[in-house]
């Protein structure tokens, strides 16, 4: 028979006979008692900060527009269907183009693709409207911008924001608009008006010249939906130039 002897005082102890006796004391790693009295109220608290965390990005998701919100709406914001990178090259673009005018250089900017067709026609038309000077082109699915020359040759016969104005006109496609030119007393001058807007746009519009108070202007009316040809969009038009 061997036997271990050693100084250790030995252990004790109490015999668990109910299960009450076996009470298990949990603490998280917060050093927090898990079945603790306070217990409730803090996860009560957690999913509280959690609920608002997620409405709170919802929120700001719902705050950014996507393509749908833009494509539903009647937006010329290019901070918003650029975004802000790409608004910042393209005003960036338009001071140095503007600063070079006169220059025979053909510079052009791209404002990367829109695989989708009708957002390509909601920056064909947002650009315009916030640069009219610019022309928008499509190759496959990329914008391209650059000098308009159209819009250059306009400006070189009325004024600048005439021109600007004209184009908004032309592009904004109201049926039964017109717009009118500043009084021009030069003959010759108002015939040169007449022949570009018939070039360029006779499809959709007509012109006519007409005196008040011994003033002649040119007014430029857009043609009615039963006289104008099967209704093609500028992006459309524009499309078919570079594909």
């Amino acid at each position: 028979l061997s036997c271990f002897i050693s100084d250790h005082e030995g252990f004790s102890g109490t015999i668990k006979n109910s299960p009450q006796d076996f009470v298990v004391t949990e603490i998280d790693i917060n050093g927090q008692l898990v079945n603790g009295p306070n217990v409730e109220e803090e996860h009560t608290k957690r999913a509280s900060q959690a609920s608002q965390a997620i409405k709170r990005d919802d929120k700001v998701k719902q705050s950014k527009p996507d393509d749908t919100d833009i494509l539903n709406q009647d937006c010329f914001d290019l901070n918003i269907i650029l975004g802000p990178a790409v608004n910042k090259e393209l005003e960036h673009f338009t001071n140095k183009m503007r600063v070079k005018a006169g220059e025979q250089e053909k510079v052009e900017l791209s404002l990367g693709t829109y695989p989708d067709k009708h957002l390509r026609a909601v920056v064909h038309r947002a650009v315009r409207y916030n640069f009219p000077f610019l022309q928008t082109v499509t190759n496959q699915s990329e914008i391209r911008v650059r000098e308009d020359p159209d819009f250059k040759e306009l400006a070189s016969l009325a004024s600048e924001g005439e021109a600007e104005e004209f184009f908004r006109f032309i592009d904004a496609k109201v049926p039964g608009s017109a717009f009118t030119f500043l009084p021009d007393d030069s003959k010759e001058h108002r015939t040169s008006v007449h022949h570009f807007v018939s070039r360029r746009f006779g499809k959709l519009v007509e012109t006519k010249s007409f005196t008040d108070q011994q003033k002649t202007s040119i007014t430029v009316r857009l043609r009615e939906r039963s006289k104008q040809p099967k209704k093609r969009t500028i992006a459309d038009c524009q499309e078919e130039e570079e594909e």
